[in-house]
């Protein structure tokens, strides 16, 4: 019994139980060895997490951070391996080619059924971004998480002028 608690201390990241960056490099060290196929790499990252800390308290953010982490997990499959990358930043890697509007809609789905069900003042959403890449041209992980990265950009800056656009049109 212990020894699996110091297993899984060891390779869980404490506050969203996802794997840490450690235990990950571990394992997809090990799923390369075995997967020759077509990869997914979803980055999903908390939108307005330092707003939430400084209004509502760390534990908040905390909670935040945790319902995105549990929307990446259950937004993909048993066989993905899911981290957490850094503060706010969690990263799936999923050892097949899925379709990035379902893995999207079903993370926006789960953070809308917390959001709905938490009582909390403020809303949490993320930012996604989802790119399949065929590991036979390259199995190079820092360059999948740069371009993944990018498009997860380019879905925060789209919200940010989407809100920016309708808060002008209210006044």
């Amino acid at each position: 019994y212990l020894t699996e608690k110091i297993e899984e201390m060891y390779r869980c990241d404490a506050l969203t139980h996802l794997l840490n960056r450690v235990a990950f490099k571990n394992s997809y060290t090990a799923l390369l060895k075995e997967f020759h196929g077509t990869m997914t790499v979803v980055l999903a990252d908390l939108d307005g997490l330092k707003n939430i800390n400084d209004s509502y308290g760390h534990d908040d953010g905390d909670f935040a951070i945790c319902a995105v982490a549990d929307a990446l997990r259950s937004s993909c499959p048993d066989n993905s391996l899911c981290i957490r990358w850094g503060g706010d930043e969690m990263v799936a890697v999923i050892p097949e080619e899925v379709d990035p509007g379902s893995v999207r809609k079903s993370v926006e789905s789960f953070l809308d059924r917390v959001n709905a069900s938490s009582g909390k003042e403020y809303t949490i959403s993320a930012s996604v971004g989802i790119k399949s890449f065929n590991i036979a041209d390259s199995s190079d992980f820092g360059d999948m998480i740069r371009l993944t990265d990018q498009l997860m950009y380019s879905d925060k800056k789209l919200k940010k002028e989407l809100k920016l656009r309708n808060s002008q049109s209210q006044e």
